[in-house]
């Protein structure tokens, strides 16, 4: 942010036809830093021809909002300013604020990292490949699902030793709560008791594994996935799921969410994040780049890909492949040379593709 001193913010009060009965005395005793931010409040509402006193009480006013006060559009353009986001062109902004995407998403990126987005097309530019890349790993992960949901399955209808009906009471035991969580969405509470729907009572009482496994989310399959993995734990297949289920599950419902996934998990940490032993391996031996494993956010995504490999048809992973290397390619539209971190993260997207 350029540093005004007091006369150069005094001349461009009077340019803008600003009043001040005492010679604009007040500014004097302003820091410089809250003088700088008065000037950009000036050019961002363009108060001409007001009084002096009364653009501090409208300065005053905004100052003194709580931070999770509701803003107008000019004071959003405003707040961008003084966190150092450059708005070229103040009439497309609210535009896109208004039309396109809003406020409370897009400063996200400006919280997460500070002093690297530097101007409004790059908050353009970032919320855009966020939403495209979330797109298309909430694809891959339902493609997942589907296929992890299919292949326990396909377990307990050729199991000679499970019934579809033991294995959920089984399950059930070893978490009381957890049976009332699953069948949340065919029950309400009433005294504060969980009462079942009408229709669904004999099913409550009696559950099988597929109307369970159909009725609910990756992350509610997890406990089948430990018990099945208990029973046989030589299934190479069921130890890999079980290594990576959360992982898939947690990035599942992020992308599922509109808030963004391109937040402070793609700082790249000092050291490899924490990865299970044979997902690693797996994951080396399929050619990924080791460096991608100090990203939290990459490496969840080298573990829906490669997991996505392992479940899924040939035709129907290449397809996906091809429209994570679209939004890749997107992405490197638009440099980001003051913003490591941005940077950093779009150019190891790229190696995610190299094996």
């Amino acid at each position: 942010m350029t540093i005004y001193d007091i006369d150069q913010i005094k001349n461009f009060l009077v340019s803008k036809r600003i009043s001040s009965g005492n010679d604009f005395k007040d500014l004097e005793i302003m820091p410089i830093y809250s003088a700088n931010n008065l000037k950009k409040y000036i050019e961002c509402f363009g108060n001409e021809n007001e009084n002096f006193d009364t653009v501090i009480k409208y300065y005053n006013d905004f100052s003194e909002k709580a931070k999770d006060s509701k803003l107008t559009k000019r004071e959003q353009i405003y707040w961008l300013m003084i966190h150092g986001v450059e708005v070229n062109n103040k009439g497309f902004a609210m535009e896109f604020l208004t039309q396109r995407n809003y406020f409370y998403k897009i400063i996200q990126y400006v919280k997460d990292f500070p002093n690297e987005v530097v101007d409004f097309d790059q908050l353009v530019d970032l919320s855009t490949i966020d939403m495209e890349l979330r797109y298309v790993l909430l694809k891959a992960s339902l493609d997942v699902e589907h296929a992890i949901k299919t292949f326990l399955s396909r377990i307990i209808t050729n199991s000679t030793t499970h019934d579809g009906y033991q294995i959920v009471s089984d399950v059930f035991k070893e978490d009381d709560d957890f049976k009332e969580k699953v069948f949340r969405p065919f029950g309400r509470y009433e005294s504060g008791c969980f009462k079942i729907n009408d229709g669904y009572a004999e099913i409550y009482k009696h559950p099988s594994f597929w109307f369970v496994i159909e009725n609910t989310t990756l992350g509610k399959v997890t406990p089948f996935v430990n018990y099945l993995s208990q029973k046989s734990p030589m299934n190479k297949d069921l130890t890999l799921i079980k290594a990576s289920i959360y992982s898939v599950s947690k990035l599942r419902n992020k992308a599922a969410h509109s808030n963004g996934i391109l937040n402070t998990d793609i700082i790249k940490r000092k050291r490899n994040i924490n990865i299970d032993s044979n997902i690693y391996n797996g994951l080396i031996m399929d050619g990924f780049n080791k460096n991608i494993f100090r990203t939290p956010l990459l490496a969840q995504i080298a573990i829906l890909i490669f997991l996505h490999k392992k479940l899924t048809s040939k035709k129907m992973h290449e397809h996906r492949i091809l429209e994570i290397e679209e939004v890749v390619n997107r992405s490197k539209r638009k440099k980001y040379k003051n913003s490591p971190t941005i940077d950093g993260f779009i150019s190891d997207l790229n190696l995610l593709l190299t094996n």
